[in-house]
């Protein structure tokens, strides 16, 4: 297990100058979408993480392998979801994992067939009443409907 890092008042002070980072807290580094676009497109010219974040100007005070990670972490999502996610601000929402989620789930369900996607809904219809039935939830307006289809 990676150790997370703690960044004291000095340093937070000096990445806040730098004009590829969006916000510093004591265990949080949020970079800026271009910048973030900037160094997937600095990496598939074969520059080291280290480097491109070092001529940034973004001064190395995490592990080692940090901006690697970081880069690994960006070319995933943009490789998902296009390197346009990045002007998605979501911290503070819905989840980012949440977000991506529902993303590919709209996206699997484009691509269904018809029979998939009621087969797809009725799994989720069950899923959903057998969770209300273990919590003792009042039976919603699509149970009630959903049983009376089931009876013809």
């Amino acid at each position: 297990m990676k150790k997370r890092f703690t960044l004291n008042e000095e340093q937070q002070k000096e990445l806040r100058q730098c004009p590829h980072i969006r916000a510093v807290s004591a265990r949080m580094v949020q970079y800026t979408a271009d910048f973030k676009r900037h160094t997937l497109v600095e990496r598939g010219k074969g520059i080291p993480p280290r480097i491109i974040f070092k001529q940034a100007g973004i001064p190395c005070y995490f592990n080692p392998d940090y901006a690697a990670d970081r880069i690994n972490d960006w070319r995933r999502i943009a490789e998902k979801y296009g390197a346009e996610h990045f002007d998605n601000d979501t911290r503070g929402q819905v989840g980012t994992t949440t977000l991506l989620r529902h993303m590919d789930e709209k996206r699997a369900y484009a691509s269904m067939s018809d029979a998939e996607k009621i087969t797809y809904l009725e799994a989720r219809t069950e899923a959903l009443e057998h969770i209300a039935r273990r919590f003792g939830l009042p039976p919603s307006i699509h149970k009630a409907h959903s049983s009376r289809r089931r009876k013809k």
